[in-house]
């Protein structure tokens, strides 16, 4: 993990007027490093087991729940579900048509005429 990302957490975590050292920095950036390998190895290790070339969310949560993070398993599942209900969100305000695209579709390059029929 990017130490400016890390710092940003800490400062997050802590009160703002705290003081961290740049070893403490450095240090807990190494912790975060090594467990996101590990916990991604484990994952991609029981993704080859099951011939799949794609690490899913919910392998990364099986494996820290297998290897004994329970404890980060439930805010895992909470934060993988909002995400999810708002890329949902998201995607479906994209589908719903407005008035640039309904013109651009009746008179753009895309060869179809005011009636919606092809213009070829």
């Amino acid at each position: 993990m990017a130490i400016m990302n890390m710092i940003r957490i800490m400062r997050h975590t802590f009160s703002l007027h705290a003081k961290i050292s740049n070893d403490a920095k450095e240090i807990v950036q190494g912790y975060v490093s090594e467990y996101i390998s590990f916990v991604t190895r484990e994952a991609n290790d029981c993704c080859h087991m099951e011939q799949r070339k794609i690490i899913s969310a919910e392998d990364v949560i099986w494996v820290m729940s297998k290897l004994g993070f329970n404890n980060h398993v439930e805010p895992f599942n909470i934060f993988l579900l909002g995400y999810r209900n708002s890329e949902n969100e998201r995607s479906s305000a994209q589908k719903e048509p407005n008035a640039r695209h309904v013109r651009v579709m009746e008179y753009g390059p895309f060869g179809i005429d005011s009636a919606g029929g092809s213009s070829s």
